[in-house]
C-alpha cells in the first residue's frame, strides 16, 4: 500500500476508529464527509479530537486536516515510530473510557518501530467502553494466538479512575513484533472455569461482598471452579468518583475467553445485587452465543486475520457476529483487499432440531406399536409432550470465518 494511491472516502462518524487503524496500516489516507453533519453537534466530538491528538504522538510524519465545522477529516498516516521508544503521555478525555484508545493504539503499534511506552490518564470503568481489566485480559490472549511472544504487552493499572469523573492512570508497555502468524481458532471448547475482579473505590466493602455473593449464586448453577477476587482502592489510589465495577472471564477446555463487566450508576441498579445478577447473565448469554471468540473482539480478531502470514488460511469461529465486525469486513475489503469465506458450521451440538427429530421418531415407534391405544389420557400426554419441545431453547447459529492475509511485515522495526 501507497500513499501515492487515491485516498479513500468515507462518509459519517460510526466506524471512524475502524478507518483510522486501517489508514495507518496500509499507509492509506482517507478523507471523512458528513461528520454529524445533519445533528444539533455536528463535527468530531472531543473525545474523537484527543484519539487524532494521541495517533499523532505514536506516529511522525502524520497530517490531520479538519474544517472548521469539524464535519470534514482529511488524516494522512505517518510512520508508526512509537515516539522512538521515549515515554508518552496522554491526558483521555472523559467522554469515553481509556479502552477507547487503546483499541485504537494497540493493534498498530505491533508494527511499530520501537517499544511503547506510553501512560494514559482518564476513565478506567464505564458502562460504555470495555474495562481496563477485562481489555487486558482479552488482548493479552487475542494477539498471543498470533504468534506474539508472551509478555509482549503488558498492561498496568497504576490509579482506579469511575466514570464520569476519572482520575484513572494506565501505563502500557507494548513490544513490536515481525508479523502475525496465521490462526485456527476454530474450537471453542466447555468452560472449565470462571474468574472475576471486583474493584471498588470510597464505597463500603459490604457491597462488594452483596455483588460477590449474587454473583456465586448464579454461577453455582453451572460449574463449581469460580473465583472472584475483589480489590479496594484506598485514597491516592484512585480518583474522585466512588464506585464499583466488575470484570468477568470464562477460560474454556481449549483456552478460549469470554469476557464481560459493568460499572456501576445508581440509574440502572438500584442494589449491589442487581449488578451482580446483570453480569453474571450477560457472561452466560456471551458463552451461550458460541464462537471462539466474545463480541467485544471480534472486529479485531479479524482484523489481525488480514494482516497474518498468508502461509497459511486463518479460520475464527464467531457466533452473533456485530454490526462493528460487519463494518470491518467491508473496511478490510476496502483497504487489503481481503474477503473472507463464511461458512455455517454444522454442529448436532449446538442444535436443537436433532433432538425435535429424536422426540419424533420415538412419537412414531411407540404409535406403530399400540395403533389402537389412543385414549384421552394419551392424547393430553402428547399435547405435554410436545409444549415441552417447544420449550426447547434454540442455540444460536455459528460461523466460520476464513481468510489469506497479507503478510503484512513490520519492516520499520529497529534491528536487533
Amino acid at each position: 500500500m501507497s500513499l501515492q494511491q487515491a485516498p479513500l472516502e468515507f462518509f459519517g462518524h460510526q466506524y471512524l476508529r475502524q478507518i483510522l487503524v486501517l489508514s495507518i496500516l496500509s499507509h492509506r489516507q482517507v478523507i471523512i464527509k458528513n461528520i454529524r453533519s445533519q445533528e444539533q453537534n455536528p463535527g468530531l466530538t472531543d473525545f474523537e479530537m484527543s484519539l487524532l491528538k494521541l495517533l499523532e504522538k505514536v506516529t511522525n510524519g502524520c497530517q490531520v486536516n479538519i474544517n472548521k465545522t469539524g464535519t470534514r477529516l482529511i488524516f494522512r498516516p505517518g510512520m508508526i515510530d512509537c515516539n522512538e521508544g521515549m515515554p508518552i503521555e496522554h491526558s483521555c478525555h472523559l467522554g469515553r473510557n481509556i479502552t477507547y484508545y487503546l483499541e485504537v493504539v494497540i493493534p498498530i503499534v505491533i508494527f511499530g518501530k520501537t517499544v511503547l511506552n506510553m501512560t494514559l490518564t482518564g476513565n478506567t470503568d464505564d458502562n460504555i467502553d470495555q474495562s481496563i481489566d477485562s481489555f487486558k485480559s482479552t488482548w493479552t490472549h487475542l494477539i498471543k494466538q498470533f504468534g506474539v511472544p508472551d509478555g509482549s504487552l503488558d498492561i498496568q493499572v497504576k490509579k482506579r479512575g469511575y466514570a464520569p469523573l476519572g482520575g484513572g492512570i494506565v501505563q502500557v508497555m507494548q513490544r513490536y513484533a515481525k508479523k502475525l502468524e496465521s490462526v485456527s481458532m476454530v474450537d471453542e471448547g466447555k468452560v472449565k472455569r470462571i474468574r472475576g475482579l471486583l474493584t471498588s473505590a470510597k464505597v463500603s466493602p459490604q457491597l462488594t461482598t452483596r455483588v460477590v455473593d449474587k454473583l456465586r449464586e448464579v454461577f453455582n448453577d453451572y460449574i463449581p471452579d469460580v473465583w472472584i477476587h475483589t480489590d479496594h482502592y484506598k485514597k491516592g489510589q484512585c480518583g474522585d468518583q466512588p464506585g464499583y465495577a466488575i470484570s468477568l472471564v470464562a477460560e474454556t477446555t481449549t483456552g478460549m475467553i469470554f469476557t464481560k463487566d459493568f460499572n456501576y450508576n445508581s440509574q440502572d441498579y438500584k442494589l449491589p445485587e442487581d449488578l451482580g445478577q446483570r453480569a453474571a447473565l450477560a457472561l452466560l448469554d456471551e458463552i451461550f452465543s458460541g464462537g471462539a471468540v466474545d463480541s467485544s473482539n471480534q472486529c479485531f480478531a479479524l482484523l489481525l486475520m488480514a494482516l497474518a502470514s498468508s502461509d497459511n488460511i486463518s479460520s475464527l469461529k464467531i457466533g452473533r457476529i456485530t454490526q462493528q465486525s460487519i463494518a470491518m469486513l467491508r473496511h478490510i475489503k476496502q483497504f487489503f483487499n481481503v474477503q473472507f469465506k463464511i461458512t455455517e458450521c454444522d454442529d448436532e451440538v449446538y442444535s436443537s432440531d436433532s433432538e425435535e427429530e429424536d422426540a419424533k421418531e420415538n412419537e412414531d415407534s411407540q404409535m406403530n406399536e399400540s395403533e389402537s391405544e389412543k385414549s384421552e389420557s394419551e392424547q393430553s400426554e402428547k399435547q405435554t409432550k410436545n409444549k415441552e419441545e417447544k420449550d426447547i431453547p434454540t442455540f444460536p447459529k455459528t460461523f466460520i470465518f476464513s481468510c489469506i492475509g497479507v503478510g503484512l511485515t513490520n519492516i520499520s522495526r529497529k534491528a536487533e
